[in-house]
This record gives C-alpha cells, structure tokens and sequence, in this order.
C-alpha cells in the first residue's frame, strides 16, 4: 500500500510540473504574439502615415509631359503611385539631367520594380522580427537601382557616366526619401551605384570628384540615398 501510495503521489507531482511548464510556454507564445501583431500595426501605420504625408508633398506638383511631374518640395527623383505610376523630378535639373533620370525611372516602370518593391514591403512588415528579410529587401532594392543604372548606361549613344554619377552624387547628399515613404521608389545606393559604373568602364575615381559641379569628394562615408 504504501508503494501505491508513493507511486500515485509521483504521478501526481509529474502531471502538475508538467501542466506548469505547459502554462510557463503558453504564456511566452500569447506575449510573443502580440509583440508581432502590435509590430505589424506600427510599421503599418508608419507606412500609411508616410505615404499620406508624401501625397500631400506632391498634390501641386506641375505636370510637365505624359506621367512625368516636377515640384519644388522634393529633392530627389521617384516613382509613386501604383495603378498609374507617376514620375516625379526635384526643380533646378537641366533637361540633360532630366532625359537620364526619367529614363531611369522610366525603367523602374517598364520592369514593374515599384509594385515589386511593394509587395515585399509587405512582406518585410508581416516578417519584420527577422533581420534576414530585412536585409534581403535591401539587397534586392540595390540590386533593382544598379539594374536600372546599367540599363540606362547602354540605352545613352553617348557617355553619361561621369554626369550620372555626378547626379546620384548630389542627391545622395540631401536626399530623406526613403525615411519619409517606404514605399516611393526612388534613388538609393548612390556610393555603391557609383562605384558600380566607375567599373563598367574604369573611370578614376578622382575625376568623379574633381569633376563634380560642388566639388564634393565620395567617400566610403557618403549616404546611400540620394
């Protein structure tokens, strides 16, 4: 009897412990839960918040030919919209700028790169606890403007190089498009884009710089977004 009786006490102790251990994971999978859902809801807010704040940016923005705009309140070209994608260009670029820029936009479009971008945003905000789907988005939106870049390098009879890079130079500058509107499709990457077409044909790196309308050097440090 008293074997039984240890016997059916141990038992009972083993069904608790493990009742406990079973409330202890279930209580970790609801917090982990609702960490996810409340991430989801902030990066969708902020997604939401920022496009409305771009559209407002570009409701006055002066229609100059087909789908392609032009405002002051901008600093650096992209495609916006979805249905009927949009070009839009900052005030002050000389109609030589103009024809490759909006050719590369131009290309973003043809290629559906905007909605693409798009679609795995989505994905990145649904995943967005795992740093390998973030860094993923990132390469493939390099990946898509280097693309454009050398599409546009061998569209052009004539060598565009230095003045491209020169371009991608100045708005990488002043450029805050990418932290106002995931989901604007404009320039991204200028140092590596720029490296990227300095070997396409093995331009020095110094007359780059020394040729630049504001003389500023490219260093390792400049910004990404132009």
């Amino acid at each position: 009897e008293n074997n039984k009786i240890r016997e059916y006490i141990s038992n009972n102790l083993n069904i608790e412990a493990f009742n406990l251990n079973r409330s202890k994971i279930e209580y970790i999978l609801w917090i982990a839960i609702i960490l996810w859902i409340a991430g989801i809801i902030l990066l969708s807010l902020h997604t939401i918040i920022s496009y409305i704040k771009m559209r407002k940016k570009i409701c006055t923005a002066t229609l100059i030919k087909n789908n392609i705009y032009e405002t002051d309140r901008i600093d650096s070209p992209f495609v916006f919209g979805i249905i009927k994608p949009k070009i839009y260009l900052p005030l002050g670029i000389c109609e030589r700028e103009q024809e490759y820029l909006i050719h590369h936009e131009e290309v973003h479009i043809k290629r559906f790169d905007y909605i693409v971008k798009q679609v795995y945003f989505l994905a990145v905000i649904i995943h967005w606890f795992n740093p390998i789907v973030w860094k993923a988005f990132e390469l493939m939106t390099q990946d898509m403007e280097m693309s454009c870049d050398e599409r546009v390098m061998k569209d052009f009879k004539i060598d565009i190089k230095v003045d491209y890079s020169n371009s991608l130079l100045e708005f990488a500058t002043t450029s805050t498009l990418d932290l106002l509107c995931p989901l604007a499709f404009g320039e991204n990457y200028a140092k590596k884009r720029i490296e990227n077409i300095l070997k396409y044909k093995n331009i020095p790196l110094s007359y780059i710089t020394k040729s630049s309308p504001q003389n500023k050097p490219l260093s390792l440090t400049c910004g990404e977004s132009p």
